[in-house]
Formats: structure tokens, sequence, C-alpha cells
């Protein structure tokens, strides 16, 4: 599908073929016209003097006599008839190319109507394209300032536990699935919300599926790499790099139950965040 700016730049050059086509002709016309209008004037007189010279001897110069007079009409009516087809066929041409003039006008206004649009149109897209840029330096901002409070508050819950240790498991956020969690309403073509908590909370449901998950785990599933895969899908929807079910530390019992006691962390995370009522 052909955008606005495409359409007009067709446009624009069809209206200029157009007028390329049109001032052929125009010049063409004129050519002709002013071929008539000296043929015109140069044909009867050189027919006169042609008739002059011929019949001389037979005119009779008496300019006193009324019946010379009305015979004028018939003794030179090929000359007469001749300026009169002359002039015709040259009246027409005029009107012809008075008419061909005003058509090259109107494809100009055209022109210049299609330029007005296409220069409208082309500083419309630089002040969307500055818009958008601004627009994508506030949402980078944002994220930084987003990211940073997380931290803050990542932090905090750590140091609120006596073993710090067993809560930094591998298990990391992933921050543009946050980001999209907490303001679903901000995108890189408009920034709506600054805020540094969430718009409204978003997933009460999966929580609540990891809470009971988590707590409801014992050794031996623990070991069961299926119920890893699953936490890991659960895991990378609500924002968060899952462990590799691949991984040799899925051998290592201390790292199993950090990477098990980090799931409690991000209830009070979200929490914190606002993606959850503070009840959940």
């Amino acid at each position: 599908m052909k955008t606005m700016r495409e359409e007009l730049e067709v446009e624009l050059n069809g209206v200029e073929n157009q007028i390329s086509e049109q001032v052929i002709k125009v010049k063409t016309t004129k050519f002709i016209y002013n071929f008539l209008f000296g043929l015109c004037i140069a044909a009867p007189i050189l027919l006169l003097i042609v008739q002059l010279s011929v019949t001389r001897s037979s005119l009779i110069w008496q300019p006193s006599n009324p019946e010379l007079w009305k015979s004028i009409k018939d003794s030179f009516s090929t000359v007469i008839g001749a300026f009169g087809i002359l002039a015709a066929i040259t009246g027409m041409y005029g009107f012809k190319f008075r008419a061909r003039q005003l058509d090259l006008q109107q494809l100009r206004v055209s022109k210049q109507t299609i330029l007005t649009r296409l220069q409208y149109y082309l500083s419309q897209q630089q002040f969307l394209l500055a818009d958008r840029k601004e627009n994508f330096m506030l949402l980078v901002e944002h994220n930084k300032r987003v990211r940073e409070h997380i931290q803050e508050i990542h932090k905090a819950i750590l140091e609120a536990h006596d073993n710090v240790d067993i809560y930094k498991a591998k298990l990391f956020i992933y921050w543009p699935t946050i980001y999209d969690l907490m303001f679903p309403s901000n995108s890189e073509k408009k920034v709506v919300n600054l805020s540094l908590i969430a718009e409204k909370p978003l997933w009460p449901q999966k929580v609540d599926e990891l809470k009971r998950w988590a707590r409801g785990l014992n050794e031996k599933i623990i070991k069961q790499r299926g119920v890893l895969e699953a936490s890991n899908e659960l895991l990378r929807g609500l924002g968060f790099n899952a462990v590799s079910t691949q991984s040799e530390e899925l051998s290592d019992e201390e790292y199993l139950v950090g990477y098990i006691a980090s799931f409690l962390v991000i209830p009070l995370l979200f929490q914190k965040l606002g993606l959850i009522p503070n009840s959940t």
C-alpha cells in the first residue's frame, strides 16, 4: 500500500508530464497563430500588389467618382475574400491558443496545490519524527528511573531477610517485560505515565498461582525437570529470566533452595511496585 507521500509524488509527476506536453502544445499553437497573423496581413497586401500590377492599365483613378467607390468591393473581391478567410482562421487559432494557455495555467495551479500538500505532509512528518524522538528519549529516561527504583526495592527486600544469600539465586529481572507490565499504556509513540508505581494490578491470578506453587514444593518435586520447565514459563510471563533446565547447578541442593526461595521475593516486589494489591 502506497503512503500519502508516494501518492502525492506520483500525482505530481503526472501533472508535471501534462505540463510538459501542454507547453509543447501552447508553443506550437502560438507559432501557428503568429504565422497566420502575419499571413493575414501580408497575403492580402501581396494579392493587392499583384492585382494592381496586372490590372493597372485598366484602372481608372477618379476619387471624386462615387460609382468607382461602389465598385471597389467587386474589383478587389479576391483580396477582401482572402483577408476574410485568413482572419477567420487566425481568430480560431487565437481562441485555441488562449484556451491552451488557460489549460496550462490550471495545470500549474494544480502543481502548486500538490506541492503545497506535499510540503505540508513533509512538515507534518518532520514534526511527528521530532515528537517521536522526544517521546523515545522520555521513554528511555523513564525506563532508567523505573529500573533504579526496582533495584532499590529489590535490594531492600533481600536485606530484610536474615539469610540474604539464599534469596540471591540466579533469578534475574527481565526489565522490558516488567516495564510493560507496569506501564502498558507507555510506548515509543507516546508516554502517558511517568509514575514509579504500576498503573494498576495486572497479574493477581498468576501471582497467586506462583505463591501456591512455591509453597507446595518438596524435595521430590524440585528435582523434576518438568516442574522447572513449567516454572520457567511462568517466570518469563512475570518478567524474570528463569534458570536453564540443562544447568549443572540443578543438582546443587543449596542452589535449588535459593531458586525456590527467590520466588517468594516476587510477590513482595510486585506489591511494592503496585502490580498486585498489598492484601494479596
